[in-house]
């Protein structure tokens, strides 16, 4: 099943581009087609980028701490 997954590749990311470019341009240009092997060739740390919060990564942990807290009501 993952190999075919594979085979989109780059017709998959530059749709999956495409679409994410209508709600985050910036964003959109990041995307990149990984398979497992090369991701497991990447050095440690490769994909940190030392890069500040983004506004969607601050509500995305603002909405897990708020739904974290509601499950210990």
């Amino acid at each position: 099943m993952l190999h075919g997954h594979h085979t989109l590749g780059e017709p998959a990311t530059r749709r999956f581009r495409e679409l994410l470019a209508q709600v985050d341009p910036a964003l959109a240009e990041l995307v990149s087609f990984h398979t497992f092997d090369s991701i497991r060739r990447q050095p440690d740390g490769a994909g940190e980028t030392g890069a500040e919060e983004s506004e969607f990564e601050r509500a995305t942990r603002e909405e897990r701490v708020r739904s974290m807290r509601r499950a210990d009501l």
